[in-house]
């Protein structure tokens, strides 16, 4: 189903990547010196219905549109892509990273980010129940640097990178997800029969480390500047 206001069960991670995807290939018509008015007009539809319908206002993060105003919905790492892709304006950006990507209470645990908020009923160290899984935390991470929040993607690229490090110290294998409170891969579940109980093992799919440690090193460089330069 094709996501926005004309149907009531848009997600909100598939309606963002469908604004993403409108949005570039604007970029694009124009750098190829064709009209980008029909994807600008697209991306544009998306995005009001993003901010307008999607969003909660009380709680200021994003759902799907059948749990925006229900009275019991989880909250997933999913409400988090309206940053990554743009289609937040500046204070629903600010609400989403300040009171959910760097809440401990929400996402921000040893091991970031979380799968469902660590506070969460339905919190569970099952797949995508709670574990963190890197590849996410980069997306988080670049969300941030969109809307200028460069030291949170820092503190969510250094935490994710330490801990990862950790393990594979540890263990000597990238692990598929992580224990979001720095405990053992092992001891994470997966929902399916045995023998796949735990996290895969020298699994890359999820673990763009090599991205996520060059944006990391730039930050850390830019941040430092920036305090050599206030002394």
């Amino acid at each position: 189903m094709i996501p926005g206001p004309d149907n009531p069960l848009a997600c909100i991670d598939a309606t963002s990547h469908v604004y993403a995807m409108h949005a570039f290939a604007a970029d694009w018509a124009t750098l190829l010196g064709r009209d980008p008015s029909e994807y600008a007009k697209k991306a544009d539809h998306l995005k009001a219905f993003i901010q307008d319908d999607l969003y909660d206002k009380e709680s200021g993060y994003f759902f799907d549109e059948w749990s925006v105003h229900a009275t019991k919905r989880v909250e997933s790492y999913v409400g988090m892509w309206p940053v990554v892709v743009g289609a937040a304006t500046k204070d629903q950006a600010k609400g989403v990273i300040e009171r959910y990507l760097l809440n401990p209470d929400k996402f921000f645990t040893p091991h970031p980010i979380t799968s469902i908020g660590a506070k969460d009923p339905l919190f569970e160290l099952l797949t995508w129940h709670g574990p963190a899984w890197n590849s996410m935390t980069y997306w988080a991470a670049l969300g941030c640097l969109r809307y200028a929040y460069n030291a949170a993607a820092k503190e969510l690229l250094e935490r994710a990178l330490d801990e990862s490090a950790a393990q594979f110290k540890r263990t000597g294998t990238i692990w598929e997800f992580y224990h979001p409170f720095g405990g053992k891969p092992e001891d994470l579940k997966r929902e399916v029969t045995p023998p796949h109980l735990m996290p895969c093992r020298d699994y890359v799919g999820h673990n763009p480390l090599f991205a996520m440690a060059r944006v990391y090193d730039r930050l850390k460089k830019e941040l430092l500047t920036v305090c050599q330069e206030d002394l």
